[in-house]
């Protein structure tokens, strides 16, 4: 029998021939799996859009050590929010000759509190120092793995922090004691923290075209295989892309690109992997970093053109990383975002 659809009837209601029982059945069923849809539809869309940008800063210690007004705070997170920042490097230690860790993280929870609550989608990693000569080289102790990983517990586990940004320094290329330290960090902090390392440039590129600074120590730079390796045991590797001891914004901006390539070229091969982040200068005169020539804008010049002269390998670079909050200026905010985020 034919059924007719009559004027305003929902056609997708009856099928012919098929009891009304089993077309109700149909029909729940049918409306259930488009909610189901709709619903996984609404939870990528919810997880992409808590993905933080790939944007870091380097932050100072008084953020964990000195009590803040939760109105302090919040004015630090709307100027990350509105600057596309997605990480935040807040300094917490570093490791002292005795083994000891300064005590100078007292107010890190409430910060991390505070901060979370006005920007839920900003990863705050504790940044910790580990000189490896002080004054003896110290890294193939595996008791300073071992008193470093169980602080990098305590900064996850205990402070709140969503990782650890470390700054191991100096390491020369090849050195075994980096990947141990950071295999035991990893077993103690285990697999959902980040480990973010800061990584020394290619000091001397070695390259006729591509401006050199002083730094001639021979191993200083890491090869391809050692980046590789590192890459491979951290969630972040954060190219100190300055105190190049350049005193020419065009040689700057050169050697800055120069990093880029060689860097995302190591990393490209290594597929779905470590993240990839060019640190750019911001802080005073010091020795080996004149600011007139490693400017910020030379600096991010510098990494726009390597990132064009990477051609794929650029995919690698999830954002740039500012040296250093209490340093930048206004004008270097300005900067930043005209030429980095395409916002006059």
């Amino acid at each position: 029998m034919t059924h007719v659809r009559l004027p305003g009837e929902d056609e997708r209601v009856y099928r012919p021939g098929l009891p009304v029982w089993m077309q109700a059945l149909m029909l729940g069923l049918g409306a259930m799996v488009v909610l189901i849809v709709a619903l996984i539809a609404v939870l990528i869309i919810v997880k992409l859009g808590a993905e933080p940008p790939g944007n870091a800063i380097w932050l100072g210690v008084t953020w964990a050590r000195d009590e803040h007004t939760d109105a302090e705070i919040r004015l630090l997170a709307e100027r990350l929010r509105e600057n596309e920042i997605g990480y935040a490097y807040v300094y917490t230690t570093w490791l002292h000759e005795d083994g000891t860790f300064n005590p100078t993280y007292d107010h890190a929870t409430e910060f991390l509190n505070t901060i979370r609550s006005a920007y839920p989608e900003l990863r705050v990693l504790s940044w910790i120092g580990v000189p490896t000569v002080l004054p003896d080289y110290r890294l193939d102790d595996e008791s300073v793995w071992v008193t470093v990983g169980t602080f990098c517990r305590l900064a996850v586990e205990e402070l709140g922090f969503d990782g650890v940004h470390l700054n191991v320094e100096p390491v020369r290329d090849g050195n075994p004691d980096l990947p141990s330290l950071l295999s035991e960090i990893r077993a103690q902090i285990g697999d959902d923290a980040i480990i973010s390392l800061a990584t020394p440039p290619d000091w001397n590129p070695g390259d006729p075209n591509v401006p050199s600074g002083p730094h001639a120590e021979v191993g200083s730079i890491w090869s391809t295989d050692y980046k590789q390796e590192i890459a491979a045991l951290v969630d972040q590797m954060v190219v100190m892309a300055y105190n190049s001891g350049l005193d020419s914004p065009n040689d700057y901006t050169l050697w800055m690109s120069y990093q880029v390539v060689q860097f995302g070229q190591a990393l490209y091969p290594l597929g779905a992997g470590a993240e990839l982040i060019i640190g750019v200068p911001t802080y005073q005169e010091e020795p080996g970093h004149d600011p007139d020539a490693e400017s910020l804008q030379a600096g991010l010049e510098g990494v726009l053109m390597g990132m064009r002269l990477a051609g794929d390998a650029a995919d690698v670079i999830a954002g740039v990383g500012i040296y250093a909050y209490w340093d930048t200026t206004e004008e270097e905010w300005q900067t930043y975002r005209r030429l980095w985020l395409g916002i006059e």
